[in-house]
Formats: C-alpha cells, structure tokens, sequence
C-alpha cells in the first residue's frame, strides 16, 4: 500500500483576528497538560455521487470560515502562557491512498498499525516540539475506491478532546450548509473560569502524576452491546446499583490490567486508575459556553490497595465503586473549590494529597480517557456520517507514554472500543487472557458430557426412558426458554466411519456436507463436525446468520487455528492445521 502526498496548502482564517483578540491567555489548567499532539481518523465509505475535486474545495473553504472562530487554532504558541492568534492558519494535505478502503479495514481486520500514514506530520504524543507548525492539521486521504480517510492532529495545549469535537463539529455544518456565522459565534477561553493568577503551578504536570512514561504497544479491543449489558448486570452492587457504560468497561479492562501485570513481573502491587473527566458536566451549565475553549477537565484518582481479594464479583464491585467515587469527589469536593478559589490553592492541595498516593514507585498506574457521546461519529460534511471513528495503533507507538487507555464509540451505538497501550510483554498477556474462557468453556461442556453418561444414562435405562425423558424437558426450560439466550447446536461425526466407506474400489477422497450461501435449512446457530483428509484433521461445517458470519470470518482469535474452506486435496496429502467450511444460512 503506498499513501502518496498529492498537494500540501496552508488554510488561513477567513477574516482577519481582531487586533485586541490577537493574544489568547491560556489557563492554570492547560499549564498542567501536554502539548502533545493527539492524532484520529474518521473513515467516509465511497460515495458514487461524491465529486472528489469539489470535496476539497468545499473542505477548504469551510475550514477557513471555522477558523475564523476558533481563531487560536490559527495561531502559534507565543509563550508557555499565550497563543499569539496571528492567522498563520493550519497544514492541510491531500493525499492518494493505492489500495481499496476494505483492503485496509476489513482484510481480515483492520491494520492499524498503518494508520500512522493517514494523519498529518506532527508527531503524535510527543512533547516539548520546538517547531510546531501550527496547533491542529488537517490530511485527507483519497483511497482507489473512492473512500476518504479523515486524518486530524491536535495539540493537547489547549485543546482537549470536547474542544475539538465543538471544531470539527462547527467546521463539518459549514461544510454541509448548516454551520453557525462567524459574525454571530465568539468562543471563550478556559481561562475565565480558570484564571492564570499571580502564582503558576511550575513544575507540577498531570501526566507526571497518573501515568507510566515508556514505550508500548496500542491494541484495539470492543465491547458490543451485549457484553457491557452483562458486565453492568455483574459489577452492581448496593453502593452503586447503577453502573454506567464507562464505569463497567474501565473497571474490567484495569482488572485484567493488574492481572497482566501479575503475571509479567510476578507479584500484585496496589494500584491507581486516573480518569479524565469532563468538567463541562460537573458545573452550572451558564458558567460554560458552548464555545469554551481549553482543557476543561479534571484527573479523578481511584486507589486499589486490596491485593487479597479473591472472588472475582466482589472485585468488580469494589472497582467500580472505587470509580464512582473518585468521580463524585470531583463533582462535589473538587469543582466547587476549584471555582471558589480561583484554582491554584485547590490544585496545589489537590498535588500535595497526591503525592502521598501516585508517588510510590511500588505503585501500578493507570490512565483511562473517554471520548464517547463526543459527538465524533456524528461529523457528517455534507455526504454522510463516518463509517468509522479511530485512533493508531502498532507494535512500537511513538509515544513518551503507557498504561493508557482511550475509549470510544464503537460503530453501533451500543458498542464501545477501547484503545490500549501497554508495556509489549503485558499486553501478550492481555491478549491470552481469553484462554482462561477456553478452558472454561472446555469445564463446562465436559461436565455436560459427564452428566450424561453418570447421571442421564442410568436413569435413562432404568425407568424404561419416559420418566427420565420428561424430567430432562422440565429442567431444560429453566434454562433454555429466556428469550435472551444465545443457542448452539453440536453434532460430531467423528469417528464415524464414513472415511472408511469401500465400495471395491478405495476409500474416498473426501466425505463432506453441502454449504452455500443460502442454504435450505430449517435451522442456524448449527454445527457438525466431521474427520478431515487426514486422521488428525477435523472439519467444522457452521450454519450461522449471515451477518455473524462474517465476523466470525474476520475474527483473528478464529481463524489463528481454523482455515476458511481450504482446497481438497485428490491425493491424499498431510495437513497440519485444522480448517473449517461455511454453510452460511440467512
């Protein structure tokens, strides 16, 4: 695949910044957060009716008219204290992506650690660049197929993740038509709430404080709809009933955090979950204009110390109840000092009392972003919402940090995808964690067997079969009629003999089923297993709802050990890997 720059522009403001906007003050708390840049893509599906030579100049030009709002993003950082708002404008390159969108997302699951190639030239997570061209750029990247790839780069100086949905939020309604007038929109600065003062928090950095510096790897890991409801249904508890979406997915992934942690380096340390919070949403909403610009958020710090406890319910529950509180101390401690004061003296507490915490290098810390209900998957420019919203990922990220998690929304609204970076040995660990659910998946159908043989077969034999037959149908409703269930049904025929069917004048070459696209069954969620070519080889032939199907077929953790449908082989030929065939039934 080969990304090839096509042109490079610098898109200035619209107007001219007034003379008495040309300096633009950050906040105290902008001081405390990175100026790295955050780099994510939004992907737009080809389009037929969509004219790509227009697209850009429509793109162009509503990016002029959104900068002549948001103004600082035009600008250059001045000092450590202000954005000389000086409408030097952003980076906006168009470029020619070889290959097809589906050969990149679908082919058998998304490469991202390609994904580096779509986003702009700032370098992501990097701090203290000298040079930086401009605080938010722009790339567009034109696949063969007629797909676009969004790629957009934005300093963390003052920009924090709502800042720069309400962007590209004002910059896509300019484009599809329905944006707000210049004229008639003034963004505001977070340093009216959160005023720089006479003293400054030098040397104090929230990152410093709530994460791991190093080099990690970046995984890409979803939680449908199903999974969070089930999750939520186990962490509940009497001091938190209600766990949201965030709560119960943050909460797990940090539990199997520690456990990787456990594996690698042999023994449980207490742990520390840092949670960026919106602090939009914990104020009186007059206090805060839509167009507030900086980082309006808050580090909530949630401390794990219990390294003996051992049923894993009781762990959820105390994890998410260590959370929820960490989240309420700021809405109900943290924000209302923080407006009382001015915010030094409640920072510079809120520093000291986390010293005691977050400075033990015994510590296992965490840091958790979320960016869902941002508003990013609604981003249309005029021809439709992204098909997909993400970050990058890869095997090295160039980033100065780890144990960071970012989730987002995932591609149905119920879903929600969490972007991991994590020290390269934990995270082969993480990644195995699944073969705890093999083995006891493997427990459970084994003591079905087991049940049948001692307990269903005696029976069976001894009361001449009604009795026993109807008893079985009484238990069975308990379980199998909620409505909710997910059924499968097995059937081997292994061992069968039917490989060894000799007419006179040989064995067959192959013994198989039929599959299609559209089979004429009665039924789906269907499996037989049968012997393969050779005596070490089994064959699964799986009836399964079409669009199941092809998730299954793209499923990495499947098809790692179970080829697709392989070539028969008319000469018997050794095959080391087991494989499967498709019936696919709608």
């Amino acid at each position: 695949m080969e990304v090839q720059v096509v042109s490079k522009a610098t898109i200035k403001p619209s107007s001219s910044t007034p003379h008495h906007q040309r300096t633009f003050k950050i906040s105290i708390i902008d001081k405390l957060f990175p100026s790295h840049y955050v780099p994510f893509l939004c992907f737009y599906a080809p389009n037929q009716t969509r004219n790509l030579q227009n697209i850009h100049q429509c793109l162009k030009e509503s990016l002029s008219k959104s900068l002549a709002i948001f103004y600082p993003f035009a600008g250059r950082v001045n000092d450590d204290l202000t954005i000389d708002c000086n409408d030097d404008g952003v980076l906006y390159t168009t470029t020619s992506v070889s290959c097809k969108m589906v050969d990149l997302l679908a082919n058998p699951q998304p490469k991202i650690e390609l994904f580096y190639k779509f986003t702009p030239p700032q370098r992501p997570f990097c701090p203290n660049l000298v040079d930086r061209p401009s605080q938010i750029a722009i790339q567009v990247n034109e696949f063969a197929c007629g797909g676009i790839a969004i790629g957009i780069c934005f300093t963390h100086l003052f920009i924090d993740v709502i800042t720069n949905s309400m962007f590209v939020k004002c910059w896509s309604e300019i484009a599809a038509k329905n944006g707000p007038d210049s004229a008639n929109v003034g963004i505001c600065s977070a340093v009216s709430l959160f005023p720089q003062g006479s003293e400054e928090p030098d040397g104090l950095s929230m990152m410093k404080y709530t994460v791991r510096e190093g080099r990690g790897i970046r995984r890409r890991f979803v939680f449908e709809g199903l999974a969070i409801s089930k999750l939520k249904e186990k962490a509940k508890s009497e001091r938190v009933p209600n766990p949201t979406r965030v709560e119960v997915v943050t909460c797990f992934i940090w539990k199997h955090l520690m456990a990787a942690y456990t594996e690698v380096w042999g023994s449980q340390q207490p742990s520390i979950l840092s949670h960026a919070v919106n602090l939009r949403r914990q104020m009186i909403p007059k206090m805060v204009s839509e167009f507030s610009v900086g980082n309006i958020i808050w580090m909530s710090v949630a401390h794990y110390n219990n390294t003996t406890m051992d049923k894993e319910a009781e762990m959820d529950g105390e994890l998410v109840r260590l959370v929820r509180e960490s989240f309420t101390d700021i809405k109900e401690k943290f924000v209302p000092k923080l407006l009382s004061d001015g915010g030094y003296e409640t920072i510079r507490e809120w520093f000291e009392e986390s010293k005691e915490t977050c400075f033990d290098k015994d510590l296992n810390p965490y840091m958790f972003s979320s960016w869902c209900k941002s508003g990013l998957p609604d981003t249309d420019f005029g021809w439709g919402k992204p098909t997909w919203v993400s970050l990058m990922g890869g095997d090295d990220l160039d980033s100065s940090y780890k144990n960071l998690v970012v989730m987002m929304d995932g591609q149905t609204s119920d879903t929600i995808e969490a972007w991991v970076t994590l020290d390269k040995r934990e995270m082969a660990v993480l990644e195995l964690g699944l073969a705890k659910v093999d083995e006891e998946l493997v427990r459970l159908v084994r003591e079905s067997f087991t049940d049948i043989k001692e307990k269903f077969v005696p029976k069976l034999l001894s009361n001449g079969g009604y009795e026993t037959i109807r008893e079985w149908f009484e238990e069975s409703k308990e379980t199998c009629s909620d409505k909710d269930l997910n059924p499968y049904m097995f059937s081997s025929w292994c061992k069968s003999g039917l490989p060894d069917t000799d007419f006179g004048w040989g064995k067959p070459t192959w013994v198989s089923l039929m599959g299609g696209a559209d089979v004429d069954s009665s039924y789906k969620n269907l499996v037989v297993m049968m012997d393969g070519q050779t005596s070490d080889t089994i064959e699964a032939w799986i009836t399964l709802d079409k669009r199941e199907m092809t998730v299954l077929e793209r499923d990495p953790n499947f098809i790692a050990f179970a080829s697709l449908n392989p070539p028969i082989s008319i000469q018997s030929q050794s095959r080391n890997s087991s494989f499967f065939h498709v019936n696919r039934s709608v």
